[in-house]
């Protein structure tokens, strides 16, 4: 009898213990499905510092039900906005927070809500069918799957010859040439066709020999209905010489 009154209360610890951990960041209701009852919406996190949350748990509480899902970023300024961007009439959910320290990168989740289940949705692997790479006479070029385009890095000729990128004669003389394709710089929700589905549309950024050689930008369009890519282009930083 003392022995499992003992299981018992271990368990019961526990618990507390895991829920003593969470504190509540963010809440509110909305209706997600468009029926006639409010979801429930709780962000939680585990605090860090001040501003710094960690280990953020997303909850709904629809009719009853609760649906919990661990999002894996940790971050500050959390922001969660609504939209449907599957197409099945209910809102989904983007939770953006910001990463702090000197590269202030984007964490970004997006959650997809069908009323039954909650489930994660990752946009992130058509990142790496995107390849660039440097060329000689100042060049590069960047590719995704079958596409590409060349980009003029002749405004930048005498830095790369002062650290030995590249020769007198042009000729690209580092043993790594590849290009650094960064993550998301920017995600945002997009009404790309007007037909009250939503895109995402971000940017992603490209360096070159290091990360602060800042080469440019691939600013993209994707389509989480249809799963692909709608739109993809390519933008420049050109250096300019100001004395």
């Amino acid at each position: 009898m003392k022995k499992s009154f003992f299981i018992i209360f271990l368990i019961i610890t526990s618990i507390l213990v895991f829920s003593d951990d969470y504190q509540v960041v963010y809440k509110t209701k909305i209706n997600l499905d468009s029926d006639k009852s409010l979801e429930h919406v709780t962000l939680k996190g585990k605090k860090v510092s001040e501003i710094y949350w960690g280990s953020f748990l997303l909850t709904i509480e629809d009719a009853g039900t609760t649906f919990d899902i661990m999002t894996g970023i940790d971050g500050y300024n959390p922001k969660i906005e609504y939209f449907d961007f599957n197409g099945d009439g209910i809102k989904d959910i983007l939770l953006t927070t910001r990463s702090g320290g000197s590269g202030n990168y984007i964490n970004y989740a997006l959650y997809l809500y069908t009323g039954k289940d909650l489930t994660e949705y990752n946009i992130k692997p058509f990142i790496k069918d995107i390849k660039g790479f440097f060329m000689d006479q100042y060049k590069a070029v960047i590719s995704y799957k079958d596409a590409f385009t060349y980009l003029d890095l002749s405004d930048r000729k005498k830095l790369y010859q002062e650290i030995k990128a590249y020769d007198q004669y042009g000729r690209f003389i580092k043993d790594y040439n590849e290009l650094m394709i960064g993550g998301f710089s920017e995600l945002e929700p997009f009404d790309f066709g007007n037909d009250g589905t939503y895109e995402l549309k971000g940017s992603i950024s490209i360096s070159g020999l290091y990360h602060a050689d800042s080469i440019g930008y691939l600013h993209f369009i994707y389509s989480v209905k249809k799963d692909k890519l709608l739109w993809l282009e390519v933008s420049k930083i050109t250096y300019v010489d100001v004395q």
